[in-house]
């Protein structure tokens, strides 16, 4: 069984793509480093030493040497207003390490709980000092035994649909990388977009390129061929001229592996900030930005759920940043409540994993309704939408290919992309030159909208059929009585709990909404059109079209939230009036 190493089998001119960094081992060393700099503990760097500006978001006592309070230069949309703050809970993820079993241990014996260590700055954890600091330090040990490294090994995992042979292209290298690693039970799945005579980046069913959720067995693995060694890579077609969209799933019961983190950053990073040469103390703002949607997917309680007095900050479910060069950033963190169905005995068998802790809200409501009673679970799921897209620049086309890296993390698996010519047709987005990557993303942000609809309709149809029977009762006369008969007045109870459960969906409706609203104002604030001031990047006309299209993804978003205020109104009505059958 043979491998490859990327470092080794590329020249060193040829490692970065014009649009992307592949996973070479300096590249993975700097990622790791700057992943553990959130810590800033110097000691469990490779450099020991901190870097001039916190990677790690607002936390309390920050030193204003290091965190100065006016905005980011370069950042378009930090240019007049204050930097942000964020809710305290907003970086709330853990990282967890897998405790190995004792020696002699049977292998149905409970096993050990998981080490967990805050994933924030050292000053905001439980013991700031000395013995806080030797957790992060062996915390940090364990996460670079288990970063991954540059070595491009066989595939452990089935792959399906497209075929990836283009050894020159920079997804091959990443994909046959990432397929190669000791993952958690995470998917992987790749879409690539190409640009039509329109201007538009589009995909078709044939684009899209899958692993299997679960490892082959060893002996699988062994028999497997290693991929064809990467070739150097050159500018993968004419500059905005093509896309990729990642998707990574992964089940409701382990953490986001080291090696899908390691490549997220990878996908996500500027891939040409250190090649200008330039002293930027803010070039890692990109890096942020991606550990922000990384504890909005990650984190437990969400920051809309803490103090009131921190209402009137920053909840980072959405993030829109640029850097002083041509690349531009978005992250929206989405969220809805499935009922918690069990998941397949492969799962629970699983081991428990390291990686970022992934925490969810989940709870169960008992129902009874007449003689008849049972439980419903429901667990929250969340969808990270991330992309990094190259804009003009003061003028200048960017040899940016890919022009749009996109990255979706969710739950409850892979999703199909409606980015045909078909729809854009149908959505009435505009795709202006030199905007294709954010025309794409606000594509993208629509698809996932429509899925966030479909997911909640999914749980109405649960919530609904736990009822609606018993409703339909009531034409049934020895049904009805039977229904009736129940004396302990849990019946209107259950009633008046599942008006309150309905209730609380809807808010949570809301406040999604809202999220994808204040990153449309945030644009609109930004790229004003006509009237903005602000024309390094795009011209008075690009803007124009792009706040068409943000009225268009509301538009939308508006009649999403209308019909399933509508359900949950029609719902609760039903509800209302079985309960004054039970009272």
């Amino acid at each position: 069984m043979g491998e490859s190493n990327i470092t080794r089998d590329v020249n060193d001119g040829d490692c970065l793509c014009p649009g992307q960094l592949l996973p070479t081992e300096d590249t993975l060393r700097d990622l790791r480093d700057k992943f553990l700099s959130v810590f800033d503990v110097p000691s469990v760097l490779e450099s020991q030493s901190l870097s001039w500006y916190y990677i790690h978001r607002d936390f309390n006592n920050a030193d204003l040497g290091r965190a100065p309070p006016g905005p980011i230069p370069g950042n378009d949309f930090h240019a007049t207003d204050p930097r942000i703050v964020a809710h305290l809970p907003a970086w709330g993820a853990y990282l967890q390490f897998e405790t190995p079993s004792a020696a002699g241990e049977p292998d149905d014996a409970p096993q050990p709980k998981p080490l967990l260590a805050p994933f924030r700055h050292i000053s905001s954890h439980p013991d700031p000092g000395p013995g806080g600091v030797a957790v992060v330090e062996h915390a940090a040990r364990l996460v670079k035994e288990l970063w991954p490294d540059a070595v491009m090994g066989p595939s452990r995992r089935r792959h399906v649909g497209l075929e990836l042979t283009d050894t020159s292209a920079p997804e091959y290298h990443i994909f046959h990388w990432l397929a190669s690693k000791q993952l958690n039970a995470e998917g992987v799945a790749l879409c690539l977009l190409s640009r039509n005579s329109q201007g538009r980046l589009v995909c078709s069913s044939q684009s899209y390129a899958f692993t299997a959720i679960r490892d082959r067995s060893i002996e699988e693995v062994d028999a497997t061929s290693i991929p064809a060694p990467p070739s150097g890579t050159v500018l993968h077609g004419k500059p905005f001229s093509s896309a990729q969209i990642w998707s990574f799933t992964r089940t409701q019961i382990q953490p986001l592996s080291f090696p899908v983190i390691a490549a997220i950053l990878c996908l996500l990073s500027d891939p040409t900030k250190n090649r200008l040469g330039l002293q930027d103390p803010f070039a890692d703002r990109e890096v942020t930005w991606c550990l922000d949607g990384l504890h909005g997917f990650s984190r437990g309680a969400k920051p809309e759920q803490g103090p009131a007095h921190l209402s009137e900050e920053k909840s980072l479910s959405s993030v829109l940043g640029t850097s002083s060069n041509c690349w531009m950033h978005f992250h929206v963190v989405l969220h809805f409540y499935g009922v918690d169905d069990p998941w397949p005995s492969w799962a629970y068998g699983a081991k428990t994993g390291s990686g970022v802790r992934v925490d969810r809200g989940r709870f169960t409501l008992p129902i009874r309704l007449g003689h008849k009673s049972r439980s419903m679970a429901f667990i929250e799921c969340r969808t990270w939408i991330a992309m990094r897209v190259a804009t003009p620049y003061q003028r200048h086309n960017p040899a940016a290919s890919p022009a749009a890296v996109g990255v979706i993390v969710g739950d409850t698996g892979h999703r199909r992309l409606y980015v045909t010519e078909q729809s854009w047709d149908e959505r009435g987005i505009q795709s202006p030159a030199g905007a294709g990557g954010v025309a794409l993303f606000q594509m993208v942000l629509w698809s996932v909208l429509d899925d966030w609809e479909k997911s909640w309709n999914r749980t109405f149809d649960q919530v609904e059929q736990t009822f609606q029977i018993r409703l339909d009762s009531q034409r049934d006369v020895p049904r009805l009585d039977q229904l009736l008969s129940d004396t302990t007045n849990e019946s209107p109870r259950t009633c008046s709990k599942l008006i309150l459960l309905l209730t609380s969906f809807r808010s949570h409706i809301d406040v999604v909404a809202d999220s994808v609203r204040d990153t449309s104002e945030e644009w609109s604030r930004t790229y004003s059109g006509r009237y903005t001031a602000r024309l390094e990047r795009f011209d008075v006309d690009t803007q124009e079209a792009l706040l068409q299209n943000w009225k268009a993804v509301l538009a939308h978003l508006e009649e999403i939230q209308t019909r399933l205020h509508r359900r949950i109104g029609a719902s609760v009505e039903k509800l209302r009036l079985l309960r004054e059958g039970f009272m």
